[in-house]
């Protein structure tokens, strides 16, 4: 049935949605440090109309920011990792 396959993509679109939300929030808490950050962070994305919007409608917006969250909590976590050496590229020049 049509009516049921939308709603069941519009609640994965929700549930998206919901994991973007957490993500910019862990992004924030790797980069500054500070879970307080991590929580603001977060409260604005979830209460941020258009992203409130974008998460209930049928779209494919809302895969690419989770896509693009996770690629910057794992780069936010990596540079958060105290026995990484940083990364130099002074012998390219």
């Amino acid at each position: 049935d049509q009516a049921s396959f939308g709603t069941k993509i519009r609640g994965l679109n929700s549930l998206l949605g919901a994991v973007n939300v957490f993500l910019v929030g862990l992004f924030a808490m790797f980069a500054s440090r500070r879970w307080e950050v991590g929580v603001l962070a977060a409260s604005i994305a979830a209460f941020l109309p258009m992203n409130v919007a974008l998460s209930g409608a049928i779209n494919n917006d809302v895969l690419l920011f989770c896509l693009i969250s996770v690629v910057l909590v794992l780069l936010a976590k990596s540079n958060a990792q105290p026995n990484m050496k940083p990364v130099s590229y002074t012998h390219l020049t």
